[in-house]
């Protein structure tokens, strides 16, 4: 299945105590699916909501344990999610009691039913993931130590550092590199770059070494680093 770009949602659903985008998905598709249950399986339903299928599983999960959705299926393969009796009860009632269906919380005009847009959250991660490369890349290059590379980008995500702070590291291991420490046996206390930014060691204090000029960053051949051209693409987009 491919990748939805919109979920139609009926607003009377907007009635129900829903929590995030993928519950609020997964109740819509359920309902409009009601004639014949929702079958997709997580792995489908992972695809066409853009996550992962461990988070299909736990919002489902989580929507059953609170009474929103049943599974009719007849057996673990054979998987029907349709909304609950109470849920259903709980719709209709909002409609019955006066809810304005016409008119989102928000103030936002309908025609019975809106659409939520798959891709906007799905194209901003990209963004920030692409970001994210790109001054990593700025802080590899200037690392002496370039070991474990897969092990330093995994703590580099978890640091999400912004670009005050990257540049603040950058010129920290620049320093550190003529550091007595760093230059200490050709390098062999130098730490490996993962437990560097764990241990955020831009932070340590720095004995002098010698006065080597600092390794200016690499550039390609338009004269940029990688964070420039992210930063120069970005303005023209």
């Amino acid at each position: 299945m491919s990748p939805l770009t919109h979920i139609k949602i009926p607003t009377e659903l907007f009635v129900l105590p829903l929590t995030g985008r993928y519950e609020m998905s997964i109740v819509a598709l359920a309902y409009n699916f009601d004639g014949k249950g929702l079958t997709l399986s997580n792995g489908k339903l992972a695809k066409a909501l853009r996550t992962s299928s461990r988070t299909v599983e736990r919002v489902i999960a989580r929507l059953r344990r609170n009474g929103f959705i049943e599974d009719t299926g007849t057996g673990k393969n054979d998987r029907c999610l349709r909304l609950s009796t109470d849920t259903m009860s709980v719709v209709r009632t909002g409609i019955m009691s006066g809810v304005d269906t016409d008119t989102v919380s928000g103030g936002v005009p309908t025609s019975g039913v809106v659409t939520t847009d798959t891709t906007a959250d799905h194209n901003k991660v990209t963004k920030k993931k692409k970001q994210t490369i790109a001054l990593f890349e700025d802080f590899w290059k200037v690392y002496p130590k370039r070991k474990a590379k897969a092990e330093a980008q995994k703590a580099w995500a978890k640091l999400k550092p912004s670009e005050e702070l990257v540049q603040r590291i950058v010129e920290a291991v620049t320093i550190q590199t003529r550091s007595e420490d760093w230059l200490k046996d050709g390098g062999k206390y130098i730490p490996y770059p993962a437990k560097y930014l764990n241990g955020k060691r831009w932070e340590d204090e720095v004995s002098a070494g010698d006065n080597t000029p600092p390794k200016p960053l690499e550039r390609g051949p338009d004269g940029l680093t990688p964070r420039e051209r992210f930063l120069r693409d970005k303005e023209i987009a």
